[in-house]
């Protein structure tokens, strides 16, 4: 049964509150019981905000850019004395404003409330995604800029308008000077807009797009992004990040120099491309398989459970294909794609911390996947009557 397009039912919406309430409530006890982590990776955006209070520079140079707006956020915590306990209660309602604006989203697409609600509650209690928000990393803030980012291009889309565009450029800012990675975001939307364009059939449009592409291109192979691709760690035969699969302890440099030519001679000189294509498909295996062999038995078992998504995500690709939904499926393919691209010639991390900005593109092509059997079941129930 179709249901009305006003999204503001949900608010009086009883299945609704009662997931925000639970979720709220697991969140807080969590917070209240663990506290914000502020160790690992939080300790270099510590050190860039007291940093940046000192009026110093950042300690990794250019790169210090990429993570620039946590650290300033970090900064005002430290400065004025405030808890990061407040910080975990920021992540948590950004984190949950992005799951309602997906639920808006979801609905909209589907006009189905079961399903809307069902893939609410799974953003909001999967575990890959929601563990961040309790620790000082950018993860979770990327996340939900990310998603609130990706929300707003889509309303751009629907009804164009300078505050909409305004808003959208604002989070674009965000994203890119949260995480390194914020540049897939950027890259999928830029791909988005070639196909709205294509679909539309501007060819000037994607023409002019498809050229200051290939600009695009020779300066980001010439950027600060070339140093990601890390020779040392290629050499080290590494699937987790700086934990070499070689039996020699060979030296690492965390921020090697010499880029992408001296990775692609330590693949022609000194591992061969064999080694190099199944190390990376080790990789790939690592980072979507969500399982660590560091991991206890019941959490690797909690986070099986999420692979269950994949098969409703492939069916989504394959067989949904409702208009509406193509522009999502084409972001979802390039976000999950570029990402996986890059961890395919960089490295994955041993906590699973990577797949966070991923996992919400991989629940909405699954949202597909469930509709379209929740669509075909109704279709054999009415045909048995």
């Amino acid at each position: 049964m179709k249901q009305s397009r006003n999204m503001t039912t949900f608010k009086y919406d009883k299945v609704f509150l009662v997931i925000s309430v639970l979720y709220f409530i697991v969140m807080f006890f969590c917070l209240y019981k663990f506290g914000v982590n502020i160790d690992g990776e939080a300790t270099k955006y510590i050190t860039e905000a007291n940093g940046i209070i000192n009026g110093e520079p950042f300690h990794n140079g250019v790169f210090g850019y990429f993570y620039c707006t946590y650290s300033i956020i970090v900064s005002i915590f430290i400065k004025y004395s405030i808890s990061f306990i407040l910080l975990g209660v920021l992540q948590i309602v950004l984190s949950y404003i992005a799951g309602f604006l997906i639920l808006n989203l979801i609905f909209q697409k589907t006009q189905n409330k079961f399903i809307a609600f069902s893939f609410f509650a799974v953003y909001l209690f999967c575990y890959p995604i929601q563990r961040w928000v309790l620790y000082a990393y950018t993860e979770s803030l990327h996340t939900s800029f990310v998603l609130i980012g990706f929300y707003l291009f889509i309303k751009v889309l629907d009804k164009f308008s300078i505050k909409k565009v305004c808003f959208f450029l604002l989070l674009l800012l965000l994203i890119l000077t949260t995480r390194p990675v914020g540049i897939i975001f950027f890259l999928t939307i830029y791909v988005a807009c070639i196909f709205y364009f294509y679909k539309l059939n501007q060819k000037k449009v994607v023409s002019i797009l498809l050229v200051f592409a290939i600009f695009l291109t020779v300066i980001l192979l010439n950027s600060p992004f070339r140093y990601f691709v890390n020779p040392d760690s290629l050499r080290r035969m590494e699937v987790i990040c700086q934990v070499p699969q070689n039996a020699n302890d060979t030296n690492y440099t965390a921020y090697n120099k010499t880029g992408l030519i001296g990775a692609f001679n330590v693949i022609k000189n000194e591992i061969g491309f064999g080694k190099f294509i199944r190390n990376g498909i080790k990789k790939e295996l690592s980072f979507f398989g969500l399982i660590r062999p560091h991991f206890s038995y019941r959490n690797n078992f909690f986070l099986s459970i999420y692979l269950l998504l994949y098969p409703f995500a492939i069916l989504g690709l394959l067989l949904y294909k409702e208009k509406s939904f193509s522009l999502l499926k084409v972001i979802g393919i390039c976000y999950i794609s570029i990402t996986a691209m890059g961890i395919f010639v960089t490295c994955d991390d041993w906590s699973d911390r990577f797949v966070a900005p991923v996992f919400p593109f991989i629940i909405l092509l699954s949202v597909g996947g469930f509709n379209y059997g929740f669509e075909r079941l109704i279709k054999i129930n009415k045909s048995r009557r």
